[in-house]
């Protein structure tokens, strides 16, 4: 076994944080010596040879590279084979590896035909890693073969730039194992591969002094003032630099090409005044045309396309836009920065998003954008605006969508946001209400608030997305009534105080539930937490209040704190504290609350933990204030109506199984002696010793079906209970805060 210390046996591909697959335990590798033939080699799936050169040397050579593809072979004969192992390395400056292939398929693959292990097929991924690792085995020892000359994988390579360069085998991940634990090296030789062209492989710099670095470049200038392209531009760094105030950087068409390498702009402006960026194509960069602190420049007439971000401002001032046409970037068009001059800028509707206008308005009030008005947008911004209305608009496959800046008293309802990398953006904005809106597919989040305050979030749909709702340093925002499905993180607090989270349902997220970070102070209330990875995680955050919350089937923790303490996880006795669907204890005496205290963590005490799923129903009449019905149940609870002289809802189990409810009852609502019913038949109830003048608490059994509950004054029965059935509420709404969640029972 010492040979396992030394190396590793991975039947995986190794690229970013990917596909683990679980290795069979058939190999016990012994000290026995490998082989001298037969070898494995790394040949070229055209021509069989261990090398190859790509491109032309009378030809630039392409910004994203030449693909050629690597056939990993086993060759010579070898008897009884169980596994193999391909370890190879590369500067991921030059050569990139794109895809990792075993081909169980392929007649020739060497376990054809037998039940393997392979790696997914990751077309198309990038790795940042200069290793991959791919390896495949067979699952029961008898299966092992004898082949001559067999394809064990394939990979596909990129050059990225003219040149020499190897792609080694890493020899102690690289072998073949038969079933006497007797291995199969590679032949030591690797791969080597070149690049072949006109390369334009530096930044081009126009100095401050007017100069062009390098002066081969083809740009001309007769005056130090306008510089005009007399070529396109291939460049797998940053495209054009320009270090000059008041100038003219005309592209005459002529194509600014990149690598797509991060961090890499096609057009850099870096404090800089006055400049004019026009006629420019810019392509395959992480940012297209980049402005950094910069005030008072001009960009027109640019087409930015298929770039990770196309335009964006960043902490830049004063700048216009006119005419540019972007399209096929994963964020179109962006204007970022920490105070309020950064997001003043003129950007009019001749600038196109996937050839629709961009709305960027600044210092306008009470505009109101629907779909009638506005029936094509590319991208909709608001900056120091008031009173602004979004309503059933439709925008869809935009990238950025919708900018609130330095906003206040505006109302984004009702609009179908989908397929976009990020949803809604406020940023220094306050007293706004984002309602009812559907969001789905945000490659990256769907609503974020940063440095914004007293806005209200209520009934909005966020699903299949990156993270659901983030707050980054936001305080006194209300969260309520949300639906967050399939997403990565539901709702994400990070440096956040002060806020309330109610009456959400965050369910089936691959991450956490509700996520804080460095907060406190927040009241997490009425959530419904269920199968998500993490229902609550707190990192370093205390002072939270969290209560009346249903962790329900979390797959690794209900709660993970870190470096969280003195959280408080209850309202008091009676209210009580969270659901939690893995408490086994009893209630012996009745009241909805558990016996014994359910510990989360050191100093994370749930003292008094509800034995079922937690409710609340508001009810508003013309004629009192707004009143409260809370139900502690083990059903689920539907169709709460109170006509004024009774309560009914239904209460829906599994068939055959006990229920039981307390329910609170305001007694401005019913101050009586109640009777409570079940599916007509009347049952008995107790009145729980805490009720008081304020509450009334009553507690009841049943058996599951689908159930309905009615409760009234005790006396005449015989009137009110027919009457129910046919009572008109005039004057009465009850709204459910709670969302069902009977597919979690």
């Amino acid at each position: 076994m010492n040979k396992s210390v030394a190396r590793r046996i991975i039947i995986l591909l190794v690229m970013t944080q990917f596909i683990s697959v679980i290795i069979p335990q058939v190999l016990n590798i012994s000290s026995v010596k490998a082989q001298a033939s037969p070898t494995i080699r790394a040949i070229d799936s055209l021509t069989g040879l261990n090398n190859t050169a790509l491109g032309n040397e009378s030809e630039p050579f392409p910004a994203d590279g030449l693909q050629f593809t690597l056939n990993f072979t086993l060759n010579g004969e070898a008897s009884d084979l169980l596994s193999w192992n391909i370890g190879v390395t590369f500067d991921n400056d030059s050569v990139r590896c794109t895809r990792a292939l075993v081909p169980q398929g392929d007649l020739s693959y060497v376990f054809y035909g037998k039940q393997g292990i392979a790696v997914s097929d990751l077309s198309g991924q990038d790795t940042l890693l200069h290793e991959v690792l791919v390896g495949g085995g067979l699952v029961n020892p008898a299966d092992s073969v004898t082949v001559n000359n067999a394809l064990l994988c394939v990979l596909n390579f990129t050059v990225l730039k003219t040149g020499d360069f190897t792609i080694s085998f890493v020899q102690a991940d690289t072998f073949i194992l038969d079933s006497l634990d007797n291995e199969i090296p590679s032949d030591n030789s690797g791969f080597r591969c070149s690049g072949v062209g006109i390369e334009t492989s530096g930044t081009i710099y126009i100095r401050a002094d007017g100069s062009i670095d390098p002066p081969t470049a083809p740009i001309h200038t007769a005056d130090n003032i306008t510089y005009t392209l007399t070529g396109n531009i291939t460049s797998v760094l940053h495209g054009i630099v320009i270090e000059r105030d008041n100038v003219v950087v005309d592209g005459a068409g002529y194509v600014v090409t990149g690598s797509r390498v991060i961090g890499e702009n096609g057009i850099t402006l870096t404090e800089r005044s006055n400049a004019t960026v026009k006629n420019m194509t810019v392509n395959n960069y992480f940012w297209g045309i980049y402005l950094y602190s910069s005030s008072g420049n001009t960009l027109s007439g640019n087409n930015v396309a298929n770039n990770e971000h196309g335009i964006w401002l960043d902490s830049a001032s004063d700048n216009t836009l006119s005419g540019n046409v972007m399209g096929g970037n994963q964020y179109d068009f962006g204007v970022i920065g920490t105070a309020l001059s950064d997001y003043l800028q003129s950007v009019d509707t001749s600038n196109l998003v996937d050839g629709k206008p961009v709305y960027y308005f600044v210092n306008r009030s009470d505009i109101v954008v629907n779909a009638d008005a506005y029936p094509e947008v590319g991208y909709l911004g608001f900056v120091s605006c008031a009173n602004v209305t979004v309503k059933g608009m439709s925008m869809t496959n935009i990238g950025n969508v919708l900018l609130l800046a330095y906003t206040t008293g505006s109302k984004i309802t009702g609009n179908n946001i989908a397929n976009n990398q990020q949803g809604i953006l406020v940023k220094y904005s306050s007293n706004n209400t984002l309602s009812d809106n559907n969001i789905t597919n945000s490659a990256r989040d769907g609503i974020v608030l940063e440095s914004s305050s007293d806005n209200t979030l209520s009934g909005n749909n966020i699903a299949n997305g990156g993270l659901g709702i983030w707050l980054y340093s936001s305080s006194n925002n209300t969260l309520s009534s949300n639906n967050i499905a399939d997403v990565g993180t539901g709702i994400k607090l990070y440096s956040s105080s002060g806020n309330t989270l109610s009456g959400n349902n965050v369910t089936a997220n691959n991450h956490y539930g509700i996520y804080l970070g460095y907060s406190s102070g927040n009241t997490l209330s009425d959530n419904n937490l269920a199968n998500n990875w993490d229902g609550i995680l707190l990192d370093y955050s205390s002072g939270n209040s969290i209560f009346h919350n249903s962790f329900v089937n979390s797959t690794y923790s209900q709660v993970y704190s870190g470096g969280s303490n003195n959280n408080t996880w209850d309202n008091g006795y009676p209210s009580g504290g969270n659901y939690w669907s893995d408490y086994n204890r009893t209630d012996a005496d009745h009241d909805g609350i558990g016996d014994a205290v359910y510990i989360i963590a050191v100093n994370n005490t749930d003292r008094y933990p509800l034995m079922g799923m937690f409710s609340e129903f508001d009810w508003v009449s013309l004629a009192a204030p707004e009143q409260r019905i809370q139900t502690i149940c083990s059903s689920t609870i539907s169709n709460l109506v109170y006509n004024g002289t009774a309560i009914s809802f239904n209460v829906t189990g599994e068939d055959g199984t006990a229920g039981f409810c307390r329910i609170c009852i305001p007694t401005i609502l019913l101050n009586v002696t109640y009777k409570v019913f079940v599916n007509g038949t009347e049952v008995t109830y107790r009145l729980l010793s805490f009720s008081d003048e304020t509450y009334s608490y009553l507690y009841f059994n049943y058996t599951h079906s689908t159930e309905q509950v009615i409760i009234i004054p005790e006396s005449p029965s015989f009137l009110i209970l027919p009457l129910f059935f046919t009572a008109t509420l005039l004057a009465v709404i009850v709204r459910r805060r709670k969302i069902e969640i009977s597919d979690v029972m």
